[in-house]
C-alpha cells in the first residue's frame, strides 16, 4: 500500500538536519513518510510513487534560516527524486512570506485551487517538476 523507502537512503538529509540542529536529530520512516526531528530542526517528507510520483515537503523548519539549509535540502530531494522515478516535488500549505519566497525563488508554481485563489494572497500548495 505504501511506497517502500528505507532510512539509509536519506543519510544526507539526516546529516544536514544534524548539522543545522548542532546535535543529534531523531529520524524514522512511517507509512512512506520520512521524519527528522531535533530540538530546533524538523523535516517531514511524504513519498507517493504509485499514483502521483510526487515527493511532498509537508514540514520544514531549520534553526538557522537564510543559511542555505533549505536550498541544500531541495537539492537532495531532487537528486533522490531523479534517481527513483519521481516527477514532482510539492511544498504543502505555504502559509508564510518566507515559504512563499523560498518556493518562488526555486521555481515552484502554485497549484490551482479556486477556493484558495478567491481568498487572495499566496496560500496553498506549490509544485516543481523534476
Amino acid at each position: 500500500m505504501f511506497t517502500d523507502i528505507k532510512l539509509y537512503e536519506f543519510t544526507s538529509i539526516i546529516d544536514l538536519c544534524n548539522q543545522d540542529n548542532k546535535g543529534d536529530c531523531t529520524a524514522y520512516i512511517h507509512n512512506a513518510r520520512l521524519f527528522v526531528r531535533g530540538d530546533n530542526t524538523e523535516v517531514m517528507l511524504r513519498f507517493d510513487d504509485k499514483a502521483l510520483h510526487r515527493i511532498t515537503i509537508a514540514r520544514i523548519e531549520f534553526a538557522h534560516t537564510r543559511s542555505g539549509y533549505g536550498t541544500k535540502l531541495l537539492e537532495l530531494i531532487k537528486e533522490y527524486g531523479n534517481q527513483n522515478g519521481y516527477k514532482t516535488i510539492c511544498i504543502e500549505s505555504v502559509l508564510s512570506d518566507e515559504g512563499y519566497a523560498f518556493a518562488t525563488k526555486h521555481g515552484f508554481k502554485r497549484k490551482e485551487n479556486s477556493i484558495l485563489e478567491s481568498m487572495g494572497g499566496y496560500f496553498g500548495d506549490y509544485l516543481l517538476d523534476i
